[in-house]
């Protein structure tokens, strides 16, 4: 399914963010292990340089933030990441699958308030107002 198509279906009103994060994981034996010293020292290095550029999503962290309103959301992370941009990132394997993640944990988070209220209302010793 394309992703537009995939977006559409999530679409219910709620809002999606992306926060890219400085990441405080330090590069140098985090961002790979391709069990070629030389390697590795060339792409950390690479992203070490790209940071330097100013290319925040080089290497960092990032939160999916899904929301309803002000003050009711959930989030989904994901950490020691490196990407060219925040296009990359969007069009990659983990976005949806972080979206999916953020909005099931705030709508998880509305059914747990819905049910409380309604416990409430039935504890209650109020009775409705005519």
């Amino acid at each position: 399914m394309r992703l537009k198509d995939e977006l559409r279906r999530l679409d219910t009103g709620v809002n999606i963010e992306i926060i890219c994060w400085q990441c405080e994981t330090r590069i140098e034996g985090n961002a790979i292990d391709s069990g070629y010293a030389d390697e590795d020292r060339r792409y950390e290095d690479r992203l070490k340089k790209e940071l330097a550029d100013g290319n925040p999503w080089a290497w960092c962290d990032i939160e999916v933030v899904a929301s309803i309103g002000e003050g009711l959301s959930a989030s989904s992370m994901l950490g020691c990441s490196s990407y060219d941009s925040k296009d990359d990132f969007l069009t990659s394997v983990h976005y949806l699958p972080m979206v999916e993640w953020a909005v099931t944990a705030l709508r998880d988070e509305l059914r747990s308030i819905a049910t409380r209220i309604d416990c409430s209302i039935e504890s209650s010793s109020l009775s409705p107002v005519s």
